[in-house]
C-alpha cells in the first residue's frame, strides 16, 4: 500500500519515524477488513446442511511509498512487507447451488458472503457468483475502521476425486477512516471522499481432495489497484500473494454422487 498524503509541516528527520508506523498501519488497512484478500475455495457450493470450516495462511508481497515528509525529500520505499495473516472461513449449504460463508481475519475482522453456482451441482465444473460485504476495527491511538465490498466469479473442474484445479477475478472496493493527528509525524488520518480503493483480484490454485473429503489448496493471487480515492492515506499498490489452506471435508464430490 502507498501512503499518500504529503504533509507540509514534517521535519526531514521525520521520515524515519513514519515508515514503521505506515508500515503497521498500511498492513492493517490492507488486510483487516473481514472478507480478506485470498480466495481459497472453488466455484463448488456445499449441499443443504452441510459446513465445512477452511484454515489457511497466506503470504503477501508489497510495498509502503512514504509520500508524507516535505515534497523536496524524496519518498520511501519499504519492500517487501511479507505478511502471514490468518485466514479462517466457515461455509454453510444454503441449498444445493447456495452457500453462505463467514471469514475471520486476525480476529479484528469479520464478513460474510453469499455464493450461487450457476451450472448443476451433479456436475464436474462449476462456475460460481459470489458478493459480500466485510468490516474491522484496528483500535490503536483513535482508531481505524476498514469497510470491504467484494465480488467474485469463480469457475472450477473436478478433473479426478482427488484433484480440482479454480481460477477466479473479483473486484474488491475498500473505505478506511481514521481519526489523527494530522500535524503528527506519521499521522494515521484519513477520510475516504468517494468509491474508496477499487483494486481487481485474479486467483489459480488447486484443491488436492482426500477420499474423507479433507483438502489442502494451493493458491496464487494477483492484486491490481485500478482506483484511489483522494481522501485515503493509504493507497492499494500492486501484490502478489501465495497461500495454503485446509479444509475439512463435508460434502461429497460430483464424481462420488
Amino acid at each position: 500500500m502507498r501512503a499518500k498524503r504529503p504533509g507540509s509541516g514534517l521535519a526531514p528527520s521525520g521520515a524515519v519515524l513514519i515508515a514503521p508506523r505506515l508500515a503497521l498501519a498500511g498492513v492493517v488497512c490492507c488486510l483487516a477488513a473481514g472478507c480478506g484478500l485470498a480466495h481459497l475455495q472453488t466455484a463448488k457450493t456445499l449441499p443443504r446442511g452441510k459446513t465445512r470450516t477452511t484454515i489457511g495462511d497466506t503470504l503477501l508481497t508489497s510495498g509502503l511509498e512514504n509520500g508524507r515528509p516535505p515534497q523536496n525529500i524524496a519518498p520511501q520505499v519499504i519492500n517487501p512487507l511479507a505478511l502471514i495473516p490468518l485466514h479462517l472461513q466457515v461455509r454453510r449449504g444454503i441449498t444445493d447451488r447456495i452457500d453462505i460463508g463467514g471469514t475471520l481475519l486476525w480476529g479484528i475482522g469479520i464478513g460474510g458472503d453469499v455464493k450461487v453456482n450457476l451450472l448443476p451441482p451433479e456436475w464436474r465444473a462449476a462456475l460460481a457468483v459470489s458478493g459480500g460485504v466485510g468490516g474491522a476495527v484496528w483500535l490503536n491511538n483513535d482508531g481505524i475502521y476498514v469497510l470491504q465490498v467484494p465480488a467474485t466469479v469463480t469457475g472450477s473442474v473436478e478433473v479426478a476425486p482427488w484433484f480440482t484445479p479454480y481460477a477466479a477475478v473479483g473486484y474488491r472496493a475498500l473505505w478506511a477512516w481514521g481519526a489523527d493527528d494530522q500535524t503528527m509525524v506519521g499521522s494515521q488520518a484519513t477520510s475516504p471522499t468517494g468509491a474508496g480503493e477499487g483494486w481487481v483480484a485474479a486467483f489459480a490454485g488447486v484443491e488436492l481432495r482426500r477420499a474423507t473429503g479433507r483438502a489442502v489448496l494451493f493458491e496464487y493471487g494477483r492484486i491490481i489497484p485500478v482506483t484511489h480515492d483522494s481522501g485515503h492515506a493509504y493507497w492499494m499498490a500492486p501484490s502478489n500473494m501465495f497461500s495454503i489452506a485446509f479444509r475439512t471435508g463435508e460434502g461429497p464430490s460430483a464424481l462420488e454422487r
